[in-house]
């Protein structure tokens, strides 16, 4: 029997239209033997299927710049798609659209703006780690290292020197680590530190000196280890250490030197021991050694030197060492009566005490 209109003939089942149940028949619908697989349903990334039956919308390539996610660090952005070294130096000759493809491009020898007139350190975010040094010398206009946001480490020496217009070191708060050496010389334009604040570990030396406007150290804060000397030398506007007080102890020597306006070393009260010389010398304001409470041991010489307006040591009551020879010397404003009491106070001292031209 045939039904008309009806088109069934007798004995056959009537044809399924949606198998799966999901809404679309079979002609409509690109799998119909799967409910999760239809014109309406939202495309999910990276799982082979073509869930919105739409071939148009990518699967895994989601940024469409022709790199499937397993060859694109970035799926999201089809500016970057790569992550390969780079094998020498960087300077201003190749600078410009260094990080153009790149997710990350490490430089693997040593990064050099030096006689610039760049105002701003050129993207150089693909930058997570300069396995040489870094440099940004004689740059006098340079006011911006946002460019660096994303380096985290340099493993050979960090010298930010001469700079003329820089005022902080805001572009630089990813830096958590340096092999070498930290210099800041001569940026007669810097105020502070800011901008150092993930920094933990400085290997070798950290040399502060000749910033002519530096009140501070706020942004060292984090800094808890320094492999060698730290030298803080004629920054006539620091008015004190606040910033270092992470530091529990010293590879080598401590010298604070010719800072006109330093009034307190409070910022020291976490040292304990040095395992150099410690030398503090004409520094005109500094009326106390406050802030050294904690200091117990001194592996070579002590030096207080020339401290016009210093009246009080007791602060160093607590040294128990001194390795090598001890000067109090030339500081007008101290009797040799406290600086004697002082030497009587340590316990061993293992080479010349000299105490004259005081009060």
């Amino acid at each position: 029997m045939l039904v008309l209109g009806g088109a069934v003939a007798c004995g056959q089942e009537p044809e399924v239209l949606d198998a799966d149940g999901d809404g679309f028949v079979a002609t409509d619908d690109c799998n119909d033997g799967d409910d999760k697989i239809h014109p309406d349903a939202e495309e999910i990334p990276y799982d082979g299927l073509n869930n919105d039956c739409d071939p148009k919308t990518p699967d895994d390539d989601l940024d469409r710049d022709g790199h499937l996610h397993l060859d694109d660090c970035d799926d999201n952005d089809p500016d970057a798609y790569r992550i390969v070294p780079w094998p020498g130096d960087v300077d201003t000759t190749n600078i410009d659209g260094f990080c153009d493809t790149f997710c990350r491009r490490d430089i693997l020898g040593d990064l050099d703006l030096i006689d610039s007139g760049l105002t701003a350190v050129p993207d150089l975010s693909c930058v997570w780690e300069v396995a040489g040094a870094l440099t940004l010398r004689s740059n006098a206009s340079l006011t911006d290292l946002s460019g660096l946001s994303g380096l985290t480490s340099v493993g050979g020496n960090v010298r930010i020197v001469a700079n003329a217009s820089l005022t902080d070191l805001s572009g630089l708060t990813g830096l958590a680590s340096i092999g070498g050496e930290l210099e800041l010389l001569e940026n007669e334009a810097l105020v502070d530190l800011s901008g150092l604040e993930q920094l933990s570990a400085v290997a070798a030396d950290l040399n502060i000196s000749h910033n002519d406007e530096l009140i501070n150290l706020s942004g060292l804060d984090n800094l808890s280890s320094v492999g060698g000397f730290v030298n803080i030398v004629e920054n006539p506007k620091l008015e004190d250490l606040l910033g270092l007080s992470g530091l529990t102890s010293l590879g080598e020597d401590l010298y604070l030197w010719f800072n006109a306006r330093l009034t307190s070393l409070s910022g020291l009260s976490g040292l304990t021991s040095i395992d150099g010389l410690l030398y503090i010398q004409q520094n005109p304001a500094l009326t106390s050694l406050d802030g050294l409470d904690g200091l117990t041991s001194i592996g070579g010489d002590l030096g207080i030197l020339e401290n016009a307006d210093l009246t009080d040591v007791t602060a160093l009551y607590g040294l128990q060492l001194v390795g090598n020879n001890l000067s109090i010397v030339g500081n007008v404003s101290l009797t040799d009566a406290a600086a004697a009491a002082l030497v009587a106070e340590i316990d061993v001292i293992g080479g010349i005490v000299e105490v004259s031209g005081n009060e």
